[in-house]
């Protein structure tokens, strides 16, 4: 495990020695969260419910979606649909990163049914 980028306590905890599910591009429990960002968020890597989770308020003047924010290196990119099965368009602008948080204030939806996506992309330092 040495000289991956994850500490190998943390790999060692969830995969025990010299096991392939542990490298940090890899999906074990197969959340969508590759153990590098289960890592960095605190979550499980073995666990398939146990994953970063946003939390979102609508108003009728505004929509804030918060999403967990451990890292500096870490690029959030935010797209929206009006209904599952449509194609998801990306939200202008970037999110405001305060206190472990980004956060999108967003016009109001019309809609009772709407879906948005945030695809987690790391820059290496």
């Amino acid at each position: 495990y040495r000289g991956d980028g994850l500490p190998d306590s943390w790999q060692q905890s969830f995969f025990g020695g010299d096991n392939p599910n542990a490298q940090p591009q890899v999906d074990p429990d197969q959340d969508g969260c590759i153990n590098r960002h289960e890592w960095l968020f605190g979550t499980s890597p073995t666990d398939p419910h146990s994953h970063p989770c946003a939390s979102l308020t609508r108003t009728p003047q505004w929509v804030e979606l918060r999403f967990p924010d451990p890292s500096p290196y870490l690029m959030f990119h935010c797209s929206q649909a009006p209904q599952l099965g449509f194609g998801f368009t990306p939200l202008e602008g970037l999110p405001l990163r305060h206190a472990g948080w980004a956060t999108w204030v967003l016009p109001p939806v019309s809609q009772s049914e709407h879906w948005w996506q945030i695809r987690i992309e790391e820059r290496v330092p």
